[in-house]
């Protein structure tokens, strides 16, 4: 079942309660086919990375995204046997905004980050995307640094 925001004029508006990933939540999140079998992954993809860059910490929710944009990834990789490199790239980030609740760096999802970054870079270079290599590079760099300062 879509969510349509006629259907629910409190779509997408943030629930007052508090979630596990550091506060309130947009009640889209929270719906199963947004979460669980997107519709439209550059649709899921432009939520999940809302949910993990949104300006207003209230509104951001960076477990939610993580399971968004790792479904994401699943379903476009069994559908098209492509990996789409701005969805990894999501992923990654999701991961690194993941890493760095409670305060600390888990290392265990720096790693994940790193591996889909690495995975980013090739797909991208496979398919000629000048536009994201950059930035692939540049949070590889950074995670490489993290990774080293943890051991």
């Amino acid at each position: 079942m879509a969510v349509r925001a006629h259907d629910d004029p409190a779509a997408g508006v943030p629930d007052r309660g508090v979630e596990a990933g550091g506060g309130p939540a947009p009640r889209i999140a929270q719906q199963p086919d947004a979460r669980v079998a997107p519709g439209d992954p550059g649709i899921a993809n432009q939520l999940a990375r809302f949910l993990l860059t949104c300006p207003k910490p209230d509104l951001r929710d960076t477990v939610n995204a993580l399971a968004i944009i790792a479904r994401v990834n699943e379903v476009t990789h069994n559908l098209t046997r492509l990996d789409f490199p701005e969805y990894l790239e999501t992923l990654a980030l999701a991961y690194i905004e993941n890493a760095q609740l409670g305060g600390g760096r888990n290392v265990e999802m720096l790693g994940q980050a790193y591996d889909v970054i690495r995975k980013a870079i090739d797909s991208a270079s496979a398919q000629k995307r000048q536009d994201l290599l950059p930035r692939l590079r540049e949070m590889k760099t950074q995670v490489e640094g993290w990774l080293k300062q943890a051991n």
